[in-house]
């Protein structure tokens, strides 16, 4: 799907079904009109990008723990007993269990993969990229000490994830915003800047906007009125 007609297809803050207000009906009007142009596809920057976590190494030599994952849908499950020096496709294994007897939905085994480790010596590395978990910024997943001898190794987000930004997008597009856009997890706005005000396809005041707080929403966070400080 491109970017216009993305925002078309799953907008939250922008009424393209039944506009009623002037500035909704003017904000449906030019995307209509930018789509028909030339729906450009969503530049990699703005894309779909899945969540990478990494669990530190434990340093024991005998005991369990077990690891707890939370979905950015709000859906939890816990694994049972995972040996202090198992390997990758073991802890793997187990998510697989626990996520299926929950169950998850739309799980697939597979649907985070763990590489890495073995888990006493080496970290693992989670990779939330299957159908049911991809494109998401989760909760950082937790392991939790049973009878280890050493301390638990530790979850950390190296990759946050996040689904496609096509508001984000179109500002850039069309001129409004330039920079590279935040990380998933970031609540600032990164490094955007003012992008060039003179380009004769500037939007509306309206569009623009409606583009603003769409952002805010697709994001779930009070970016309002920082980008307000950007687009003028």
């Amino acid at each position: 799907m491109g970017l216009y007609s993305d925002i078309l297809a799953s907008a939250l803050a922008i009424d393209v079904e039944l506009p009623t207000e002037a500035n909704h009906r003017t904000a449906r009007i030019e995307l209509n009109q930018y789509e028909a142009q030339l729906d450009l596809d969503i530049p990699a920057a703005y894309a779909e990008g899945n969540e990478v976590q990494e669990l530190s190494a434990t340093a024991s030599t005998m005991g369990n723990f077990t690891i707890t994952v939370t979905l950015a849908n709000g859906e939890t499950f816990t694994t049972g007993n995972i040996a202090f020096d198992a390997s990758a496709a073991t802890v793997e294994t187990a998510i697989d269990v626990a996520a299926t007897a929950e169950p998850i939905t739309g799980w697939t085994n597979g649907d985070i993969a763990v590489t890495g480790g073995p888990a006493d010596t080496a970290p693992l590395v989670f990779t939330f990229d299957g159908d049911s978990v991809a494109g998401a910024n989760h909760e950082e997943s937790v392991a939790v000490d049973v009878d280890l001898d050493e301390a638990v190794g530790v979850f950390s987000t190296t990759t946050d994830g996040g689904p496609d930004r096509p508001a984000l997008a179109a500002l850039s597009a069309l001129g409004c915003i330039a920079g590279t856009p935040p990380s998933f997890g970031d609540e600032g706005i990164g490094s955007l800047v003012a992008g060039d005000a003179n380009r004769p396809n500037r939007p509306s005041q309206s569009l623009v906007g409606l583009l603003l707080r769409e952002a805010s929403v697709q994001e779930d966070k009070d970016w309002v009125t920082l980008l307000e400080g950007i687009v003028k």
